[in-house]
């Protein structure tokens, strides 16, 4: 089982121009670029601790200053995109030598982190509703950090249905809930209050005091001194429990440590055998063990509590279902009964074939989601068009707050229910691609051209359903 830690905030320290650098910089590259620099970033090895030290004493003796790193790379687009010139400056003919060499020379830890944060921001590739994420968040609070929470919308137990039609996005939504909710770090860039204050004292007099010149300020310095003294302070063992009612006094905010889960998905893989009686116990080993804090997604969830067709004399897989059907139905009553520290998700496009006991558990004390009505909310479908569009580099160019993005997503609802589709973030985006690469661009009229509307949903069908053609 795979042990993951949950999510805390991780403070960067830069200057105030280095941030706006970094952003300005990841800006202005292009979907393709962000794509390409971010598995370069992820697949970056950094050098030892020790050498690098060595390297920078060495540097430090011979030129009485510290290095100072320059991004050339990064921001020229025509040594960023040619090999050979990229071979040129970091004197390395191996590609990836040839690129930590590069992210070595230009980027120092700090940078390194805020700029994956930012890619990792900018190239977000699903749109999880906010709806969702409060659902997800409350349950997170309750049932994994055991926050006490008295709001009627926290489901009793943690189990959770998600329910909808093939290309609704369930487990892909889901998926990402939790690692926003859940798992994903959060970066915050802090402003470097040394290099500030050298800033603000500069203004003045050489015998000026902070606390004169700017007391705000000089308060905010002596609080992130204090904080970051206690945080060292917690992070030895000994210390931590002579002084823990003064750490607890000055950190308020635990829920930036992260918590060990036990998180994995699972599929009709992990638990269909035919061995007599078998399903049933692999199911729940796959569930991992009930002391330990767990979440399990369970796609085609059907397979798992689906209804029995027994019948006198049904053969083994009838049998083998209903040993299922058993496991299941006792498996959460554990979690109900907070035998079992588990958070359940299970995501089918077919309720309809559920076991009548186990979807009454999940009526009755988890929660039943439909992601169809998701994408009925015009802002949710606004958001799958901007991503889509994004994705492309066309002449026209639209932002979070385009207006036309409120037309086009009435036209494309106009366009589904002429046709008789449900709305699904994979036909849209199916759709605004298809369109792209017919016009080579995505304006709010096209979507009025019924014969160019109809040639793109040719190309959908293709490529949802390719054995047709």
């Amino acid at each position: 089982m795979a042990k993951r830690i949950t999510k805390e905030k991780t403070y960067i320290t830069l200057p105030e121009e280095t941030i706006k650098k970094i952003e300005s910089m990841a800006a202005a590259w292009t979907y393709d670029t962000k794509a390409f620099v971010r598995s370069r970033l992820n697949q970056y090895k950094a050098p030892s601790p020790f050498v690098s030290s060595i390297k920078e004493v060495f540097y430090l003796i011979f030129f009485l200053r510290r290095k100072k790193k320059k991004m050339n790379v990064l921001n020229n687009p025509e040594i960023l995109t040619d090999w050979k010139k990229r071979f040129l400056y970091s004197g390395e003919t191996n590609p990836g030598d040839s690129w930590n060499r590069v992210i070595e020379k230009e980027l120092t830890k700090p940078e390194y982190h805020y700029l994956i944060a930012v890619l990792d921001r900018e190239l977000t590739d699903l749109h999880v509703p906010m709806e969702l994420v409060e659902i997800f968040d409350k349950i997170y609070r309750a049932h994994i950090r055991k926050e006490h929470l008295e709001d009627p919308d926290v489901p009793k137990a943690p189990i959770m249905l998600v329910e909808g039609t093939s290309g609704s996005g369930k487990s892909a939504t889901v998926r990402e809930a939790l690692e926003t909710v859940v798992f994903r770090n959060e970066v915050i860039p802090a402003v470097d209050w040394k290099i500030k204050k050298e800033e603000i004292l500069a203004k003045h007099s050489l015998f000026a005091a902070l606390e004169d010149v700017d007391p705000d300020f000089a308060m905010k310095i002596a609080r992130k001194k204090k904080l970051a003294f206690y945080r060292w302070l917690a992070t030895i063992p000994i210390l931590r429990r002579i002084f823990k009612k003064r750490i607890m006094s000055s950190l308020t905010d635990f829920e930036e440590r992260g918590i060990e889960v036990d998180a994995s998905i699972i599929t009709p893989n992990d638990y269909q055998t035919a061995l007599s009686g078998e399903p049933g116990n692999y199911f729940k080993r796959a569930l991992g063990h009930p002391k330990v804090t767990s979440i399990r997604h369970i796609e085609e969830a059907h397979s798992a509590f689906g209804k029995s067709e027994s019948s006198p004399g049904g053969g083994g897989a009838e049998k083998q279902q209903r040993t299922l059907i058993d496991t299941s139905n006792i498996v959460l009553d554990e979690i109900i009964d907070g035998r079992r520290d588990c958070f359940l998700i299970a995501t089918t496009d077919q309720t309809h074939r559920f076991d009548s006991a186990i979807y009454r558990r999940f009526v009755e004390k988890g929660c039943i989601i439909d992601m169809s009505k998701f994408w009925m909310n015009q802002e949710n479908l606004k958001k799958i068009i901007l991503l889509e569009i994004n994705r492309h580099q066309i002449p026209t160019h639209y932002h979070p707050e385009s207006k036309q993005l409120t037309p086009a997503a009435e036209k494309i609802y106009t366009i589904f229910k002429e046709r008789s589709l449900k709305i699904s973030p994979a036909y849209v985006r199916k759709l605004i691609e298809s369109i792209i690469n017919i016009r080579g661009d995505f304006i709010i009229e096209f979507l009025d051209n019924s014969i160019l509307v109809r040639s793109a949903f040719q190309l959908v069908a293709k490529n949802v359903y390719g054995e047709l053609y």
